[in-house]
């Protein structure tokens, strides 16, 4: 009985860690202590995307297509004719790593954007 209590209480503690542990994006955090988010980087798991869509589903208005010469992709500058808005306190609350970051749908794409330069941090395609 109490190996089987064990058991459990380790599995429960796997799971906690795979539910939170970021997307494997081919880096890694430098330091334990350092948050990806303190590193520059924006790495959001496939639960954390989903739930980000989810949730920016009724503040979606209209989408404007992307300008002619701008491909989304991870790393480009949002020129400054597309508006940006900030992720609001429904995302932000549950996705802690995303509160200093914008957004914008462009199409069938979600674009979340580093407000200081407008780089593009994560794109979670619909």
């Amino acid at each position: 009985m109490n190996s089987h209590i064990w058991r459990c209480a380790i599995a429960l503690l796997l799971a906690g860690t795979l539910w939170t542990a970021p997307a494997d994006r081919g880096e890694a955090a430098s330091s334990t202590f350092q948050t990806y988010a303190q590193l520059g980087h924006l790495f959001l798991n496939t639960a954390q995307e989903h739930f980000i869509l989810r949730s920016l589903a009724k503040y979606n208005s209209k989408e404007p297509a992307a300008p002619p010469g701008f491909s989304p992709e991870i790393g480009a500058v949002v020129p400054n004719s597309i508006a940006l808005r900030p992720l609001p306190a429904i995302v932000t609350d549950e996705v802690w790593a995303t509160m200093s970051y914008n957004y914008v749908f462009l199409q069938d794409e979600l674009l979340i954007v580093n407000p200081k330069d407008r780089t593009v941090e994560d794109i979670i395609v619909r």
